[in-house]
Formats: structure tokens, C-alpha cells, sequence
């Protein structure tokens, strides 16, 4: 496995990740560890929907009232980037809550895939209680620099917003960082399986950005089909469990394949 792949290599790497996740969850032996985050998963979105839907309306109803008139011509792109904006909040705040509530579950599930990947778990001498502990204080400062990029491209969709024509990137702007922010998450559940802190795993994460990348959208196509979107969150974090033992431990992965 090579590790040191170039950024296109690393974006089809990231991608097969998540594709391969959704295959791991329906194995024997890894099927009873993808229920309770799939439940999770399912009443927490549901729950989100039904807040966010009662809420559009009056927000598309405050915003229509307080535009200028000679910004009129570009309504239609206010709503688009508006809701880009609303759909990734409400992204960002459903990965925020289930991965704060459902930490262990996803942690058992991590634990499950390595074991499956490499024969073994990861050399580390905190129990999980501890693991849990830690993990749920160490999305403090994740969602901290998150936000720090969230505004920053709050800043630029505003600027890209007043120049005709370039501001048709204001979307896919959107769609890469929800990317992004979606595979950084993702990443606590096996990086901090290792007891890794933040900084460390930041470290990691800036070496892997094609991997990142990569994985983030295919994870954002995968929330877009219906039925199969319910599924998200277990298969991604099957999907990311893959992608950092393939980094981290590509030598068991090796060995683990070749006697397969």
C-alpha cells in the first residue's frame, strides 16, 4: 500500500474507501457493530429534518424582506448559496450531535473493522471508557477549527457573491469543504482509537489530503441517494477505519490480504 500517493491517487483512494465501508458493514461479525450507529443515525436525522424544514421558510421569508431592490437580479443565487449554506448547517449540526452521543458505538464499530483489516487491534494501553471520555472532549477543538473554516468561506462566498459570473463557484465551494469537514470528523473515530490528540491528528490529516478529499465526496454523493443515505454514517465510518489502517498499519493490511 502506498502511502505517499500523489493527490490524484489519494482522491480515488478516498473514494474506494467509502465504497468498500458500505460492503464491510454487511459482513458477519461487523453487521451487529453498524445497528446501533445506523439507529442512531436514523432518529437523530429525522429529528434534525423535521426542525429544519419547520425553520426554512420563516429564514427564506426574513432574507426576502431585508434585500435591496438592485440586488433583485441575483435572488436566484441568493437562494442557491442560501441553500447550500442551510443544507450544510444542517449537515455540520447532525455529524456534530451523532458524533458526540453516539462516540462509543462508532468507536466499537472502528475497533470491529480494524481487527477485521489487520488481525488485531491497535497497540494502546487505555480501555475504551477512557477512549470515550477523551474522544468527547477532543471534538472541542476539531468543531473549533472547523468553524475558523466555515467562516472563512462564509467570507469568501460573500465576496464571490458581488462578482458576476465567478460567483456560480459559490456552490461547489460549499460542496468541497462540506467534503472536507465531513472526512476530518469521520477521522476522531480511528485516529482516536489510537489515543491520538488533536494536534497529532491534524498532522496526519494535512499529509492525507487527497485520501480526505476524496473520501468527503464520496460520502456527500452517498448522502444524496435516497434509502442508501440512512446508511451514511456506518459505512463511512467502516470507510475511514479502512482508509487509516491502509496509512497507518499498510504492512498487517498486506499481510492480512495475502492470506486471504
Amino acid at each position: 500500500m502506498n502511502v505517499n500517493e500523489g493527490f490524484p491517487a489519494g482522491l480515488a483512494a478516498g473514494f474506494r474507501c467509502v465504497i468498500e465501508g458500505l460492503g464491510l458493514i454487511t459482513e458477519p461479525g461487523l453487521r451487529r457493530h453498524a445497528v446501533l450507529p445506523l439507529l442512531l443515525s436514523v432518529v437523530v436525522f429525522v429529528v434534525l429534518l423535521v426542525v429544519a424544514v419547520y425553520y426554512f421558510s420563516g429564514l427564506v421569508g426574513w432574507v426576502d424582506h431585508r434585500l435591496p431592490s438592485w440586488l433583485a437580479w441575483s435572488a436566484w443565487l441568493l437562494w442557491i448559496g442560501l441553500a447550500f449554506a442551510y443544507a450544510f448547517g444542517f449537515y455540520f449540526g447532525f455529524m456534530a450531535v451523532v458524533g458526540l452521543v453516539g462516540l462509543p458505538f462508532f468507536m466499537a464499530l472502528t475497533n470491529a473493522v480494524e481487527r477485521r483489516m489487520t488481525g488485531r487491534l491497535p497497540e494502546i494501553h487505555r480501555d475504551m471508557l477512557y477512549l470515550t471520555w477523551v474522544g468527547f472532549w477532543r471534538q472541542f477543538p476539531r468543531l473549533w477549527n472547523l468553524l475558523l473554516w466555515l467562516l472563512a468561506v462564509c467570507l469568501a462566498s460573500l465576496v464571490l457573491f458581488f462578482i458576476p459570473l465567478v460567483n456560480v463557484l459559490i456552490g461547489p465551494l460549499w460542496f468541497l469543504f462540506g467534503a472536507w469537514a465531513f472526512a476530518v470528523m469521520m477521522s476522531d473515530f480511528p485516529l482516536g482509537a489510537r489515543d491520538m490528540s488533536w494536534p497529532q491528528q491534524h498532522e496526519l490529516i494535512r499529509g492525507q489530503r487527497g485520501r480526505m478529499f476524496g473520501f468527503g465526496i464520496a460520502a456527500a454523493c452517498m448522502a444524496l441517494v435516497p434509502v442508501l443515505n440512512l446508511f451514511l454514517l456506518p459505512a463511512t465510518t467502516a470507510g475511514i477505519t479502512l482508509l487509516w489502517v491502509e496509512v497507518l498499519e499498510p504492512a498487517a493490511v498486506a499481510a492480512r490480504s495475502g492470506r486471504s
